[in-house]
């Protein structure tokens, strides 16, 4: 039997709390004590009228439309013109005759030319390894190629 008071107390409960919210769960408007009714300071103007504009969307550009600039090709840069003529020594020690530009030169492994524009590095018996400097890289002349 206390299974039963319980449960119809706590129905009773629940009757009465429903009958209280009634109007406001119905949908019908309760009486707020803060509510108040608007009135316009200016006549004809919208409060909630946006004050700023946004940007305009930005449209990207056709990459049909867009100009490029062609740069002019890099000149090709032709290596010294230079010919072994003549190759003697040990296997300690090798000189080459080098020819450029009609002047003689006689080089061991090591010689720099006087104004910088190549460098032996090393003499063979049948090439000389230089380092160009017009090109700005190591070349191998054999004998007698021109």
């Amino acid at each position: 039997m206390k299974k039963t008071t319980l449960v119809s107390v706590s129905f009773l409960i629940l009757l009465a709390a429903l009958l209280i919210n009634a109007p406001a769960a119905f949908g019908e408007a309760a009486a707020d004590a803060d509510a108040r009714e608007y009135s316009e300071k200016i006549k004809g103007k919208d409060p909630f009228q946006a004050l700023v504009t946004p940007p305009p969307a930005v449209v990207p550009q056709n990459p049909d439309k867009i100009d490029f600039i062609a740069k002019p090709p890099v000149p090709v840069i032709e290596p010294l013109p230079i010919k072994v003529t003549f190759i003697v020594g040990s296997s300690n020690r090798k000189f080459a005759t080098m020819c450029l530009n009609d002047k003689v030169y006689h080089m061991t492994s090591g010689d720099r030319e006087k104004s910088g524009l190549f460098h032996v590095i090393e003499v063979q018996n049948d090439h000389v390894k230089i380092f160009d400097s017009r090109v700005q890289k190591e070349r191998t002349i054999k004998l007698t190629e021109e």
